[in-house]
């Protein structure tokens, strides 16, 4: 393990993921078939701060000491993910069968900050704070033009914002508490755990035009 002896300590964690898929003015014609139109968009990426065992893990043994005396222990973990795949300005003519037109976003990372097991800390205040301002899906069908097609199978945007933001002291929800010690003492001083974050999905098909 390790020992820090200090008056303060902060631990930061900052990540800004986008994904983009677009396909744009795209023009098809004198076709028999075209499968699959798609354009997909995914955020899978982690944003974590941590003092302790990380997430998901199982510790033998103990990790660790932070002893600040009165000092303040401040753990922040911020992030912000974007998925926006666009489907747009597609010209289709003459094409006697599509199968499926799909646009999918969807959101699905996470954001961390929190205390892990097996650690003892001594510190005056301690602050463990997970926040993401936008987890932001956005799946739009836009401006399709369909001259002379036969048949559409499905069209479909999708659009999920199923990501994780959580802030916590001791063993993950997904795990069993381990055997190790985790000890957090501030004295009279306050402890504070707070998760926020805004998450929105928005799936739209606009615009197609079929003759």
């Amino acid at each position: 393990g390790a020992d820090f002896i200090g008056s303060g300590l902060t631990i930061t964690a900052d990540g800004d993921y986008d994904a983009f898929a677009d396909t744009l003015t795209v023009a098809i014609s004198l076709l028999v078939n075209v499968l699959d139109l798609t354009a997909r968009a995914q955020v899978t990426g982690t944003v974590d701060a941590h003092a302790g065992a990380g997430a998901l893990t199982t510790p033998s043994s103990q990790i660790g000491t932070i002893d600040l005396g009165s000092g303040a222990l401040t753990i922040t973990a911020n992030g912000a993910m974007t998925a926006t795949p666009t489907l747009t300005d597609v010209g289709l003519s003459g094409i006697a069968d599509i199968g499926l037109v799909t646009i999918t976003a969807i959101i699905s990372g996470t954001v961390r900050s929190y205390i892990g097991e097996g650690m003892e800390i001594d510190a005056g205040s301690v602050s463990v704070t997970a926040t993401a301002d936008e987890m932001l899906a956005q799946a739009d069908l836009l401006s399709l033009s369909f001259s002379g097609v036969a048949s559409i199978s499905d069209l479909k945007a999708i659009a999920t914002s199923g990501g994780t933001v959580e802030a916590y002291v001791g063993a993950n929800r997904a795990n069993d508490a381990a055997n190790v010690i985790t000890d957090v003492d501030v004295d009279d001083g306050a402890v504070e755990v707070f998760a926020d974050s805004t998450m929105t999905a928005n799936a739209t098909v606009d615009g197609g035009g079929f003759s």
